[in-house]
């Protein structure tokens, strides 16, 4: 028979100590949590917005933002459309073509940049694409695109699901020929 001897007092120390570091953990994942949380918020908030501002625009003009066929470019900072341009088949063909190469869901926790610009590009007639990111989120057909260019990174799309909740993409392509047919380079601005 083995009789194993432990002192009180390092015993104590050893729970206090594993105590600390459980309630350490405890806090930070709590801070986490309100951090991102706080992040979802503003996000749908901005979401909110962008489609209270498209709605009320289209209430002031008459038409549905689908059925009024222009390109808008939003500067994110002065949250305002800064430029519309009438919307062609080399525009749409570009956002569709964005479509067919997505990468995967765009991962940061804060979806939309302080500065930058969202361009919207509604389509002609709604599209369906074959791929694991659009289908399997419920975003069939496919009315309108958003092409987001951060001030620093890369750009990235933005997809309203049948439920107009917002999901980011992360695509490959070059939006310069798309820039350049809009005739607006967010550099010189």
């Amino acid at each position: 028979m083995i009789i194993i001897g432990i002192r009180k007092k390092p015993l104590k120390f050893i729970i206090c100590i594993i105590l600390a570091v459980s309630v350490g953990f405890n806090i930070y994942g709590y801070a986490q949590n309100l951090r991102l949380t706080s992040k979802y918020k503003s996000l749908l908030f901005i979401s909110n917005h962008i489609e209270q501002y498209y709605m009320s625009s289209s209430l002031l003009t008459g038409f549905s933002p689908s059925s009024y066929k222009t390109v808008e470019i939003f500067d994110i900072s002065k949250g305002q459309v800064i430029k519309k341009v009438s919307s062609n088949s080399f525009i749409e063909n570009e956002a569709k073509g964005y479509l067919l190469r997505i990468t995967g869901m765009y991962v940061k926790a804060n979806a939309l940049p302080d500065k930058g610009y969202i361009i919207k590009i509604p389509l002609k007639k709604p599209i369906t694409v074959e791929n694991q990111w659009l289908n399997d989120y419920d975003t069939d057909p496919v009315k309108e695109i958003f092409v987001l260019i951060p001030a620093s990174g890369n750009p990235y799309l933005l997809v309203m699901d049948n439920m107009n909740r917002p999901l980011f993409y992360n695509f490959e392509g070059n939006t310069g020929r798309l820039l350049a047919s809009l005739s607006f380079n967010p550099h010189e601005i």
